[in-house]
């Protein structure tokens, strides 16, 4: 399943990409004197760009700091994608940082055109492939009957196990058998220099990991808020649990749609 998803959105991706005219992004770089620094994307194609990714880099006093930056409109439909012609202001760094180094890295546009290192392109397809997985696994417990005939404390708690086994899942591994650290900086880092294709794709392959966990902490992290907090309507009647699951659901399947609908070639699973 993971496999199959992964590769309908490449598949997707590839042939999309050579039915579409070219599209293109140009960047323009800044400072604002106080030692942060300024990205700006521009959208050189005539239809919006619903994805990017940027890597940044930053010193501040004797510490190196880097990091990677994602933004997938298709994954949250409420930031509106950048439109044709349009453009995106990012600030990176803190005040009184130095050194601060910042670099697209690849887009992917509404008709299915890229933009970039193909590899950072199929990092942003595997972000949605995991975001999609994480939906349909939630699907599951929030579908069956327990979820709207039981108690709050009891659906929480299933989805926390369920949360917890995936982030065990997704730990990136050091191909030694033992743990590694979770910390990102060392990896980002080597993607600024110049390196092998192999090193490249072992950094590439410990992000990975690290975005496949993020995205199952966005899915549960907004199923349990609102499954603990949201005891009431907007007009002060009660919320039913079932009521409450079945919205749940709702928003879920849409979110899921959204994110295949960004691929007219993949066929919804």
């Amino acid at each position: 399943m993971k496999g199959t998803m992964i590769g309908y959105l490449f598949l997707s991706i590839v042939f999309s990409a050579f039915a579409q005219t070219p599209c293109n992004l140009t960047t323009t770089k800044g400072q604002l004197g106080d030692g942060r620094a300024t990205l700006t994307i521009k959208n050189n194609c005539i239809v919006p760009l619903t994805a990017f990714a940027v890597t940044s880099s930053s010193v501040i006093g004797s510490r190196r700091s880097a990091s990677r930056m994602y933004r997938d409109f298709a994954m949250t439909p409420m930031q509106p994608a950048i439109a044709p012609g349009g453009q995106k202001v990012l600030v990176f760094g803190i005040k009184g940082s130095a050194m601060v180094r910042a670099e697209l890295r690849a887009g992917i546009f509404e008709n299915g055109t890229v933009f970039g290192d193909p590899d950072w392109v199929q990092m942003l397809l595997r972000r949605r492939a995991y975001y999609v997985e994480t939906i349909d696994a939630a699907l599951k417990v929030l579908q069956q009957p327990l979820a709207q005939d039981g108690s709050r404390e009891v659906l929480v708690q299933r989805l926390v196990t369920l949360r917890d086994a995936l982030l065990l899942e997704s730990r990136p591994s050091s191909g030694d058998g033992s743990e590694p650290p979770m910390e990102l900086t060392p990896q980002i880092r080597e993607l600024f220099v110049e390196e092998t294709a192999p090193l490249k794709a072992a950094n590439l392959r410990f992000v990975s990991a690290h975005d496949r966990g993020e995205c199952t902490r966005q899915v549960f992290t907004m199923l349990v808020r609102n499954i603990t907090q949201v005891t009431t309507r907007r007009d002060g009647s009660p919320m039913i649990l079932s009521d409450l699951v079945n919205d749940l659901v709702s928003i879920l399947n849409g979110r899921r749609l959204g994110v295949l609908k960004s691929h007219p070639a993949m066929p919804v699973l």
